[in-house]
């Protein structure tokens, strides 16, 4: 029973990356294939382009590119869906690949970590990938021969600071990668009073409003890192939809302990996609091919009664797949919403059993180090037993965090649902970000179900002109 129930989820995985049933032109004429952009591109990266069906490069990828491929440290800001995965790991692998080095990338969650582990292999193979997140053994000897470390930031700063081999590792990287960049290095809150207040106020014996914040363990891997490591060439990138001007401040005095003064007087560049739509924006919007909506529920309705409304939105939108997310302040568990969706006839599954990240799975896994394909969604010869026996109407709709919409890839998408208000309109824009995903030249269409309370509509509207002007409507089912 256990194996059938985990072959359901790794397909539900997989299906999630089949083609969507709708796609927009975004240009009139055929653009030009990668060659185009990288002449020099190594023969097996563009084999494993061509295997995984990637032909052209999207438009933030013909801005990024060549100059990651020249070593520039830059943060990408593009539309979620936009092709920032291969944009930075293309070219930071192809000079890995010619000097010998390796590539470290940060990510905030271990969703996001495991997808792009999965990327890094299908460009350089399973074994030149190793993941540093919890749950994923490895050894040394896989350590020191990894091309890529794929890690998230607590994890990472216990690794690097307990084993000496590591140490040396981070010596010999070419490259730092922080994907989802805001997210890693989050804004800190000052304390805004004078510093006349401040004295007075500890004259006073008064507590400080706000004790010096630590710095972010992705703070403290970047600089452990640039401490150690020589390469008047190593390169920081950067990525995300929403890296904002703090952001940048962040990641600037991050590199503010560099040794070696790389980055004392060169500003770390942003690359924008080339669209004439973003030219004038002022952030990154989501993409214009995503439609808006709301279904209502009462305030404080109880779980049962929300997922009752879910059923109501898939029978009407009819998605080939979908995905759940649960905002911050809607006060339910993935394991309870799982449980209610499939009381009223909803097949759902939780994200992280379909990645093979829940206790279960690691406990069942054999003890050692796991192959990372075991790690990145189950055996293929377990779950290749049932692929061609499922159809499609059993793809169980996967559920999850809201925090946890970040960065994650998954093509055939069509339908998200946001269960309350998520937390900003930028946490909106990571949610409506998996669907409406760019395919080289198209964009998919995808349709995001805010399921809310009537009184909250107001406060989704509000984030229209930040999200490019989006237009919200009800949903009538």
């Amino acid at each position: 029973m256990r194996i059938c129930k985990l072959a359901l989820l790794c397909h539900a995985a997989r299906a999630l990356q089949a083609p969507p049933r709708r796609a927009l032109s975004c240009r009139p004429s055929a653009a030009a294939p990668f060659s185009a952009e990288l002449p020099d591109l190594a023969p097996s990266l563009q084999e494993a382009l061509k295997q995984r069906n990637i032909q052209t490069p999207t438009p933030i990828q013909k801005v990024a590119l060549q100059p990651l491929r020249d070593g520039a440290s830059a943060v990408l800001a593009a539309e979620t869906g936009s092709g920032k995965t291969l944009a930075f790991l293309v070219p930071t692998l192809q000079r890995a690949l010619e000097t010998d080095s390796a590539v470290l990338v940060l990510a905030p969650t271990r969703e996001l970590a495991t997808q792009l582990a999965a990327d890094a292999a299908s460009l350089v193979g399973e074994s030149a990938v190793q993941l540093i997140v919890v749950g994923a053994a490895t050894t040394a000897e896989a350590l020191k021969e990894a091309r890529v470390l794929i890690a998230t930031p607590k994890e990472a700063k216990q690794a690097f600071e307990t084993y000496s081999l590591l140490a040396e590792k981070a010596s010999q990287l070419s490259a730092i990668v922080l994907d989802e960049v805001d997210a890693l290095l989050p804004q800190q809150k000052t304390d805004r009073r004078s510093k006349q207040s401040k004295e007075r106020a500890k004259a006073q014996g008064k507590k400080q409003r706000l004790k010096p914040p630590p710095a972010p363990p992705a703070a403290d891997v970047v600089q452990f890192c640039v401490k150690r490591n020589a390469n008047t060439q190593l390169q920081v990138v950067a990525a995300s939809a929403t890296a904002s001007r703090a952001t940048r401040d962040a990641l600037r005095k991050a590199l503010r302990g560099d040794p070696y003064g790389r980055w004392s007087s060169n500003e770390v560049e942003v690359l924008r996609a080339a669209d004439a739509s973003q030219e004038s924006a002022r952030s990154v919007v989501v993409p214009s091919a995503v439609r808006h909506k709301y279904a209502f529920v009462e305030k404080n309705a109880a779980l049962k009664i929300i997922a009752k409304r879910i059923n109501e939105v898939l029978s009407s939108v009819k998605p080939r797949s979908a995905l759940i997310f649960l905002s911050a302040g809607s006060g339910h568990t993935v394991a309870d919403a799982v449980r209610q969706l499939n009381a009223v006839g909803v097949e759902a599954a939780p994200l992280h059993e379909a990645l093979q990240l829940d206790k279960n799975s690691r406990r069942n896994r054999p003890d050692g180090p796991a192959a990372l394909g075991d790690v990145l969604g189950g055996r293929s010869d377990v779950s290749g037993q049932f692929t061609d026996a499922l159809s499609s109407d059993n793809r169980p709709v996967l559920v999850t965090f809201e925090d946890s919409a970040r960065g994650l890839h998954f093509d055939g998408v069509d339908l998200v649902i946001a269960v309350g208000l998520p937390n900003s309109a930028s946490s909106y824009l990571h949610v409506a970000g998996r669907t409406g995903r760019r395919l080289g030249e198209e964009v998919a269409e995808g349709t995001v179900v805010t399921v809310i309370h009537p009184k909250a509509v107001a406060s989704l509207e509000s984030w229209a002109n930040q999200l490019g002007q989006v237009v919200f409507e009800e949903l009538v089912t």
